[in-house]
C-alpha cells in the first residue's frame, strides 16, 4: 500500500482539502536529506510541497541566478 492509499483508507485524503501556499522557498539542493527534510516539514505543516522559487539546481545555487 502506498501512501497515498493508506491516507484515503484512514480517511484524511478528502477531496475538498486544498494545502494553503508555502511562504518561503528553500536553497536546499535537490536529492539530498536536507530537500527531503523541507518536503517533510511542509507536508507535515499541510503547506503545498513545492514554492515556485525553490532552488532547480543539482549545484551550488547562486542567488539570483535563474536557470
Amino acid at each position: 500500500m502506498n501512501i497515498f492509499e493508506q491516507l484515503e483508507k484512514d480517511r484524511y485524503a478528502e477531496n475538498d482539502f486544498v494545502p494553503t501556499p508555502v511562504q518561503h522557498p528553500t536553497e536546499t539542493l535537490l536529492g539530498t536529506d536536507e530537500r527531503i527534510e523541507v518536503y517533510v516539514r511542509r507536508l507535515e505543516e499541510g503547506v503545498e510541497l513545492f514554492h515556485p522559487d525553490d532552488n532547480k539546481n543539482y549545484t551550488t545555487h547562486i542567488r539570483g541566478f535563474k536557470d
